[in-house]
C-alpha cells in the first residue's frame, strides 16, 4: 500500500482505507480536479474533521495522499523533482478546507515556494459536499523568476505573483 502522508492518528481502518483508495483515483489532464475527486476528498474531510489533499502529476494520476488538522495540511517532503529556479514541479495541490475560508497565505507559499504548477482549494460544506473552489496560479511573467522567499495574498514584492480563479461551485468546472 502506499502511505498515507500527515497527522493519520486515531482514524479508522475503514477511513485509513478510503483513503488508500484516494490513490487509485484518476483526473483527467485538461481538469483542475474532478467532480468525482472533489466530492471524494470533501466527504472524507467532513467525516474526519480534518483538511485532506492530493498532489496530482500534471497526466491526473494521485501522487500523494496528505491529511491535515482541522486549519491547515503540511505538504510532505517533495524532493528535488525539477526543482530548479524557474522550473515548476508537474504537481498541482488539491486540498479541502472546512470553515468555508478560501486560499491561505499558507497556500500561496506552498504554491510559490514549492513551485507547484497550481493550488486549489474545495470547500469542504457541512453535509460532506463540494462546494466552492478557488485556484491560484504563478503568473506566467514571475515563473521564470526564482523562488520568491515569502508569499501574501497580494503577491511577492510590488509584482502581482499569483492569478486566481474562483467558481461558485466545483460543479461549474465540468
Amino acid at each position: 500500500m502506499r502511505p498515507i502522508h500527515g497527522d493519520v492518528r486515531g482514524l479508522r481502518a475503514a477511513q485509513r482505507g478510503a483513503l488508500e483508495r484516494t490513490y487509485r483515483r484518476k483526473v483527467s489532464p485538461d481538469q483542475v480536479v474532478s467532480t468525482e475527486l472533489a466530492r471524494h476528498l470533501c466527504a472524507l474531510s467532513r467525516e474526519i474533521g480534518r483538511q485532506v489533499g492530493v498532489l496530482l502529476t500534471r497526466d491526473g494520476a494521485v501522487s500523494k495522499v496528505i491529511v491535515g488538522d482541522a486549519r491547515q495540511l503540511e505538504i510532505p517532503d517533495i524532493g528535488r523533482l525539477r526543482g530548479g529556479p524557474g522550473r515548476f514541479r508537474r504537481l498541482r495541490l488539491v486540498h479541502t478546507h472546512l470553515r468555508g475560508e478560501g486560499l491561505s497565505t499558507d497556500d500561496l507559499n506552498d504554491l510559490a515556494l514549492l513551485r507547484l504548477d497550481l493550488v486549489a482549494v474545495v470547500q469542504a460544506e457541512a453535509d460532506g459536499s463540494a462546494g466552492a473552489i478557488e485556484v491560484a496560479y504563478l503568473a506566467p511573467s514571475a515563473a521564470g523568476a526564482a523562488a520568491p522567499e515569502a508569499a501574501s495574498d497580494k503577491g511577492v514584492g510590488s509584482e502581482a505573483l499569483f492569478l486566481r480563479v474562483e467558481a461558485p461551485q466545483v460543479y461549474a468546472l465540468d
